[in-house]
């Protein structure tokens, strides 16, 4: 039957002929003509209705015709051989632009920039070989929720059955823990169904990676008729509501607490609801915490009046004694005698370690919006407003006593050498643009640049890596979130071991298409985040404070040097009173539109930073004979 029916479609068979062979099949012709009728709107699209058209060519030419119908202005391609045809049907196409990333992993990297910052799909083509490359950005994609589609090519199906020329399946496997779904084309006529059912999946809440394999005989197929559809038809809807009593309770819940507080992850910010949770802290002056570590984007402006500068604890010192806490999107932290809400599209997260007395497998914008509209339901606006007052003013009192601490500490560090991660932080926030993109992959430092470095609503915004995610992807980042915001300054900042994961292939891709992004290497020469672990444990490496391989220096590495070995423009910053004179040359050579780099010598902390020690090991003295 699905052979008649492409038939049909595909305008082989007439509706006279579809009748009959269906009969011949021992169908009735009441049943035949039943089948017809469910596909008028099928013929409908193939006609043109809703934006869907009829396409003949390569299979290579359908798959870039619906990418392009799916909104796609980027693919970030590897190296590859079998997608010649693919990349054929670029090579005049006004409407997509292909972008060389030079290792598969920053492809992917790049690909998820462009998610992150547009929330559009982020694509990435490469060679089934990249797949393993591929998979540690994937699995980062994955954790972050980003709506990112990687497609491989794969040696013509005949050679893989019959030779296992490149082990190809093999090589997908790769992908399997860090995907939500993959599948292999082996119809060329059904490359678009199969690519628009890859960006519904890596859309669909909670988002996540998908690949595709498209066997090189099968893009290379030719004469091959599909139906072209807008992507928007096929993507379902996000929106997902909680049950109204569910709604019911929370609102009461948060109206009778005494100390409520609020955790909001980057799930909120991709259902939109930014807008909506500020609503609901003013409503009924809810702090709203930080979740730097827990969630890739500050949904919540930092610079907001009721932002909180703490993670929540149950022994957290502002605010006291919470009562209720509502998390939205993400994982439950230990809620401690608080009673909680927890609403997610990630089912898995709910009740995963803490259970939630009010547990909603819903989107986190729309349990928002309807939470709201259930607590003006509920209370006046006039003891509403006597609920939040004093909330309001008690946070705007903690957040003053915190940035006078933060003051002091940046202070008495001012003039460090090497320099203090504070100084660094304040000259960036005088320096940027009121709505700078800063995206960071940095680790255990990280609060130490936000907490001044503040971000606001429909103004500057932080995007970048969080608590569950594999170093070696925010300079990637920072290029595709280039792309997807050229009229916006970008940062990327990163520590120096993050850049030594295989980033500097992403200044390749940066330097080729002149993709104007300041890039600041926080270095401090060290592993920062897992020596403060290993010696923290006292074990022997933290007895004899013998650090066995955390510390960078020897090489001290020179990443401006690095930078200009692919023609960008840098500078090494040791002193502090140069920060502001080097962010001003950085500065200016973005608005003129070329990339530059700052190598950005900070201090180390925490236990055992003092100590260069490393187990010194030299294979030159290892030798017998001078060769």
């Amino acid at each position: 039957m699905r052979d008649l029916v492409y038939g049909y479609l595909n305008r082989d068979i007439t509706r006279r002929g579809f009748i009959r062979k269906m009969t011949a099949a021992g169908f009735t012709a009441a049943a035949a003509r039943e089948v017809l009728g469910s596909l008028a709107s099928v013929e409908a699209a193939q006609n043109g209705a809703d934006g869907a058209k009829v396409v003949q060519g390569t299979g290579g030419e359908l798959l870039v015709e619906q990418l392009i119908a799916a909104g796609v202005e980027n693919v970030v391609v590897s190296n590859s051989s079998h997608l010649r045809n693919v990349l054929d049907a670029m090579v005049d196409h006004p409407k997509i632009r292909p972008i060389l990333a030079v290792e598969e992993g920053v492809g992917v990297a790049i690909a998820s920039g462009i998610a992150m910052a547009s929330g559009r799909v982020g694509v990435a083509m490469m060679s089934v070989a990249g797949a393993p490359h591929a998979s540690s950005n994937m699995y980062n994609a994955m954790t972050a929720g980003l709506p990112v589609v990687v497609l491989t090519d794969m040696v013509p199906i005949e050679y893989e059955d019959r030779e296992g020329m490149y082990g190809g399946r093999n090589l997908l496997g790769a992908a399997d823990s860090n995907s939500k779904w993959r599948w292999m084309a082996q119809h060329p006529d059904l490359i678009p169904d199969l690519t628009r059912r890859a960006i519904k999946v890596a859309y669909t809440p909670p988002g996540g990676p998908v690949m595709m394999t498209y066997p090189e005989d099968i893009l290379a197929r030719d004469g091959v008729r599909a139906t072209i559809i807008p992507q928007e038809r096929f993507n379902v809807p996000a929106k997902i509501k909680a049950p109204p009593e569910a709604i019911e309770k929370a609102a009461r819940m948060l109206i009778e607490a005494k100390s409520p507080a609020m955790c909001i992850s980057h799930e909120a910010w991709m259902s939109g609801a930014r807008k909506g949770c500020i609503e609901l802290a003013e409503l009924l002056g809810i702090p709203a915490m930080r979740v730097l570590i827990d969630s890739w984007v500050d949904t919540f402006p930092t610079d907001h009046p009721l932002f909180v500068n703490a993670e929540y604890t149950p022994t957290v010192r502002f605010p006291r004694n919470v009562d209720v806490l509502l998390v939205l999107g993400g994982s439950m932290p230990n809620p401690g005698r608080a009673k909680t809400i927890h609403a997610t599209t990630a089912v898995d997260e709910l009740g995963k370690v803490h259970p939630a007395d009010v547990p909603m497998a819903a989107d986190a914008g729309q349990v928002v919006e309807d939470i709201v509209a259930a607590i003006k339901g509920m209370a006046t606006a006039q003891r509403l407003a006597s609920i939040a007052a004093p909330r309001i003013e008690a946070v705007r009192a903690f957040d003053k006593s915190m940035r006078e601490s933060l003051q002091a500490v940046a202070k008495a560090h001012w003039d460090n050498n090497p320099i203090s991660w504070p100084r660094v932080a304040l000259e960036l926030d005088a320096a940027l643009d009121p709505d700078a993109l800063i995206v960071d992959e940095l680790s255990t430092e990280k609060t130490k640049i936000f907490s001044y470095l503040r971000t606001r609503d429909g103004g500057r915004t932080r995007i970048g890596r969080s608590i569950h995610q594999a170093l070696g992807w925010g300079v990637g980042l920072g290029v595709g979130a280039k792309l997807a915001r050229p009229n916006q300054q970008v940062l990327s900042i990163v520590g120096d071991g993050a850049f030594l994961f295989g980033q500097s292939e992403a200044l390749w891709s940066m330097a080729r298409y002149e993709v104007p992004v300041i890039t600041i290497v926080m270095n401090n020469r060290s592993y920062n985040e897992p020596r403060q672990r290993i010696l923290g444990k006292m074990g022997k490496q933290g007895q004899t404070g013998k650090d066995m391989y955390c510390y960078l220096g020897s090489p001290d590495v020179d990443y401006a040097r690095i930078a200009s070995g692919f023609g960008i423009a840098g500078e090494v910053v040791s002193n502090p009173g140069d920060i502001k004179a080097a962010l001003g040359r950085a500065i200016r050579a973005t608005r003129e539109g070329r990339p530059y780099l700052i190598d950005m010598v900070v201090e180390r902390s925490g236990i055992g930073a003092e100590s260069t020690w490393y187990p010194e090991y030299s294979v030159a003295k290892r030798r017998s004979r001078q060769v």
